[in-house]
């Protein structure tokens, strides 16, 4: 099954078979005790464009077939509420937890952008709070809580 083989690209994307198949952005609005999720799937791009078929995908390329945007919307939801009493209960941790089983940049280097700074290493997993944890050449490990991932 496809979602098997779904991984998290760290801080926003999923990635199956190795490629982009979705994105998911999110705005904190703090006047108003909000916080806003927006997900972009690739879902009936029957073939991608040349300048991104080495590094996204869609669900209909996969499967030369046509998906009910709908049905997957639902879906997401189904299974968001089906798990939010466990991440209420158990907290980051449990996001944590799900986070590192599913990482696709486990072992990788990467150029982390700050918006400040470009920090290059080795990402080796996440701290308690969700920090991705990047090795420096100078062999320490710097935990980060934002940025944007490059990979090398």
């Amino acid at each position: 099954e496809l979602k098997d083989s779904l991984k998290i690209k760290w801080p926003n994307d999923i990635y199956l078979d190795g490629k982009k198949i979705c994105g998911v952005l999110s705005h904190h609005l703090g006047a108003f005790s909000y916080h806003l999720i927006g997900v972009g799937i690739n879902s009936n791009i029957s073939q991608m464009p040349d300048e991104v078929s080495d590094i996204a995908t869609s669900l209909a390329s996969l499967t030369n077939r046509e998906f009910d945007n709908s049905v997957i919307i639902d879906s997401i939801f189904e299974i968001f509420f089906s798990e939010l009493p466990l991440f209420i209960e158990s907290g980051l941790a449990q996001a944590v937890d799900y986070l590192s089983k599913f990482n696709f940049l486990e072992d990788k280097e990467i150029i982390l952008d700050t918006d400040f700074q470009k920090f290059s290493g080795i990402v080796k997993g996440f701290n308690k709070q969700g920090a991705i944890l990047l090795e420096l050449r100078s062999g320490n490990i710097q935990p980060f809580y934002a940025g944007s991932v490059i990979l090398q």
